[in-house]
């Protein structure tokens, strides 16, 4: 039996993450066709910077969903 593959999910906490962002969210999506994935966002520093913009940016351009984190840190951004 061949199954295809069933996907990736990509959780990202981000917290600040204004300098990062852009660098890290077009390496996942340049892995568009590669693979079939969804990206979570977990949006854990709400206001800090434009981080939140930044997120919803690129939500209009593909699978990513964002979350927003109760500001406890990354390790419980992933468990959301």
């Amino acid at each position: 039996l061949s199954r295809a593959p069933a996907g990736i999910s990509f959780v990202l906490p981000v917290h600040r993450g204004e300098r990062w962002l852009d660098e890290v969210l077009r390496a996942i999506f340049e892995q568009r066709g590669v693979v079939e994935f969804e990206v979570v966002a977990v949006d854990d520093g709400a206001g800090e910077d434009r981080s939140r913009e930044m997120l919803e940016a690129w939500a209009r351009k593909g699978p990513l969903r964002i979350v927003t984190g109760r500001r406890l840190g990354a390790p419980a951004a992933i468990k959301l």
